[in-house]
């Protein structure tokens, strides 16, 4: 069977062979999907092996999603450029290596660094193979319950997530639920490597790095800037934007107030002129 399988390459995809492809690609849809949930259990046990307190543990869920969802489109872009096999297997690659360098991890940067390659790996590989499973059905019934399977197995990987994680921690420790998707890694690049068909790049065109950076960096810089004012104490670390752009400038101001450029006002009192006096933005105290 498999012989017939594997000879099919050359003569389109039987269904079988389709069948086949679409468990590969659904056991890597599972195994993206475990990930996002699957540290919050452990969590408690990352932080007491590594010292961290709690608003630092939030970069181990933060740094997978964002990054992922971030170059989701750069991902997609790179399968029409390279070739969808090639980026499937490369994304996949990468996946599984920043897994094993998470459980492996010496230390909590090294280990926030691996779910950042991790959440690149996913955005590479799922786009790809999603491309691969319309590819390998035809429009009709077969595709849509191929892309049904697709989406199912997406919402139990979120689901399960948590039961894996509760009970890897417990019997195995924190670094197995990162290690245990390893070995189904290696068969799905061995699945893919015989079983998804090459094909013809569409031809090189150029690739929005920029954008796509701006899309993991911006939502990464916003996380980082509300972690850091939840644990501030009620004082604000960094001034509003209109603060850094030079509209105003805080200084000393009489009883609990903020002098504003142009204007001095006061939260509860009166301002220079007499009453009270706002800018477009709320002063510092």
């Amino acid at each position: 069977m498999f012989s017939g399988i594997l000879s099919s390459r050359r003569n389109g995809s039987s269904p079988v062979r389709a069948w086949l492809v679409l468990c590969c690609m659904a056991m890597l849809q599972f195994l993206i999907a475990v990930d996002v949930t699957v540290v919050n259990v452990a969590l408690p046990s990352i932080g007491a092996d590594f010292g961290v307190d709690g608003h630092a543990l939030t970069w181990v869920v933060v740094g997978y999603t964002v990054t992922g969802g971030g170059l989701l489109m750069l991902g997609g872009r790179l399968g029409d450029v390279l070739g969808r096999r090639r980026v499937l297997l490369l994304g996949t690659t990468l996946f599984g290596a920043a897994s094993l360098l998470a459980g492996l991890a010496p230390s909590f940067a090294v280990l926030v660094t691996a779910r950042l390659l991790q959440g690149a790996g996913e955005a590479i590989a799922l786009p790809a193979a999603m491309a691969v499973i319309v590819l390998m059905f035809p429009e009709g019934p077969r595709r849509s319950r191929a892309l049904s399977v697709w989406a199912a197995v997406a919402s139990c990987g979120l689901v399960l997530g948590f039961a894996v994680s509760g009970i890897v921690t417990e019997l195995l420790g924190w670094r197995w639920i990162f290690l245990v998707s390893v070995p189904f890694i290696l068969v799905v690049l061995a699945a893919a490597a015989l079983l998804v068909p090459s094909e013809r790049p569409a031809g090189r065109a150029p690739l929005d790095l920029p954008g796509s950076l701006l899309l993991v960096a911006a939502p990464l810089l916003f996380t980082l800037g509300v972690i850091e004012a939840g644990e501030a104490d009620g004082t604000l670390p960094w001034l509003p934007p209109a603060a850094l752009a030079g509209r105003w400038q805080p200084g000393p101001c009489s009883s609990g107030s903020s002098a504003v450029h142009g204007t001095r006002s006061c939260r509860c009192g009166s301002s220079a002129t007499g009453r009270a006096s706002w800018p477009t933005s709320p002063p510092l105290c």
